[in-house]
């Protein structure tokens, strides 16, 4: 896992919408109505899908996301990355499983030689210091309610 840098004290949206790998992550929570709540200070990790992960789905389902009546949905989506609390790295390792703001569980794998974590169906692919109280780590896969959640 490598590690990405740290914002300059505005929040977690600061972060995000700076990492030229994130922009359709950032422009999600946009979307979704949830940029005052990534602005300020918290206590939560955040587990961003890269734009690759993005290209992954099925670009008529990511756009019926973007559109205003399916705001809720999208804003479920966003929660569904986000964690109360700020996990460090030996934290995600003990996990067996983490609560999202979306209500849903997520499955933690952790590969034998402990190199290697999944998030539900997504793999950390990067790591962030704490921004304001949030952790932030980059993930190779969009999290789906039902891949790897309960």
């Amino acid at each position: 896992m490598q590690k990405t840098k740290a914002g300059n004290g505005r929040g977690l949206m600061d972060l995000v919408s700076k990492q030229p790998h994130l922009t359709k992550f950032n422009k999600a929570i946009e979307s979704a109505g949830l940029t005052e709540r990534f602005l300020g200070p918290a206590n939560y990790t955040l587990f961003a899908p890269t734009d690759e992960a993005f290209n992954k789905l099925p670009q008529d389902k990511v756009n019926d996301l973007l559109q205003p009546e399916n705001r809720e949905q999208l804003k479920n989506l966003v929660l569904l990355h986000v964690v109360s609390g700020t996990f460090k790295v030996a934290d995600l390792k003990k996990a067996a499983a983490l609560k999202t703001e979306a209500g849903r569980e997520v499955k933690v794998a952790v590969s034998q030689d402990a190199k290697e974590i999944k998030i539900g169906n997504a793999r950390i692919t990067h790591q962030s210091a704490n921004v304001d109280n949030w952790r932030l780590y980059v993930v190779d896969a969009v999290l789906q309610p039902t891949a790897g959640s309960a």
